[in-house]
């Protein structure tokens, strides 16, 4: 898992009771490198995140087909989106809430 990152909390709990043993680094990148080549059974990832680095990792993009993402979720959280207080951010919060009611996944 990604240092920092808080995944769900039965995932958390387990890594913190022992239940699940995990490997911590610096990237979701370097996580998939580590799958690729044996290093890691498995990944905790957001699956837009997995294709993200598939398609723009050199690395990464050549060798897509041999990862798979779970179709079990661990779970769903939030996602936030935090601005320095000001002018500028009233502006680029506008702008997203604009764009987040016109977006459609």
């Amino acid at each position: 898992m990604v240092s920092g990152y808080r995944n769900t909390p039965a995932f958390d709990q387990s890594v913190a009771n022992g239940v699940l043993q995990v490997e911590e680094s610096n990237s979701d990148r370097i996580n998939l490198l580590k799958l690729l080549y044996g290093r890691l059974d498995l990944v905790v990832i957001d699956q837009a995140v997995m294709h993200y680095w598939l398609e723009t990792s050199e690395e990464l993009r050549h060798s897509a087909e041999q990862l798979a993402f779970s179709p079990r979720l661990l779970g769903e959280l939030s996602l936030h989106v935090c601005f320095v207080d000001g002018p500028d951010a009233d502006q680029a919060r506008r702008r997203l809430n604009h764009a987040l009611r016109t977006f459609r996944p």
